[in-house]
């Protein structure tokens, strides 16, 4: 079962060890093909090169050395690296300034197609990606329906 799901958290889990080793989590026997892969669709590359060692730039428990945005990218890695059957995403922009939810939110929209992706969110921009969307206020659902329904604007007036 846990081979089939994927999750990623809003601070996410990192371990003390290498990059590598954080995204390799995912799946112990990628390749190196299959690892630079999933770092380029998921931004991992972008800021590898700016770290000593790169795959193997040494992170302390919750990689406290790296941005927040960086964490959540490298958990992306680790989610998708083993191409689970369902993905799920708990608040994972609120952490991230405007700039920074965009870039994650324009790649998650390539690396989620056909994926099935369940995921909380109390921020707009996650919201391009979703089919479906369930409203929940005060514990009960207020809404559920195609994204472009539910968000549709209330007649003012009526």
């Amino acid at each position: 079962m846990r081979r089939n799901v994927g999750v990623v958290m809003q601070n996410p889990v990192l371990f003390s060890g290498s990059i590598r080793d954080n995204i390799l989590m995912g799946k112990p026997g990628a390749t190196d093909e299959e690892l630079l892969a999933v770092t380029k669709v998921t931004g991992v590359d972008a800021f590898l090169g700016m770290l000593p060692g790169g795959f193997d730039f040494l992170l302390s428990e919750q990689g406290r050395e790296l941005s927040v945005g960086m964490r959540q990218s490298i958990a992306v890695a680790r989610a998708l690296l083993g191409k689970p059957n369902l993905l799920l995403l708990d608040e994972l922009t609120a952490p991230l300034d405007q700039s920074a939810e965009a870039a994650m939110v324009d790649r998650l929209d390539v690396v989620t197609k056909g994926l099935t992706t369940v995921f909380v969110t109390h921020r707009g921009a996650m919201l391009k990606l979703a089919n479906k969307v369930l409203v929940i206020d005060q514990g009960r659902i207020a809404a559920f329906g195609p994204r472009d329904q539910v968000l549709k604007p209330e007649p003012v007036g009526v």
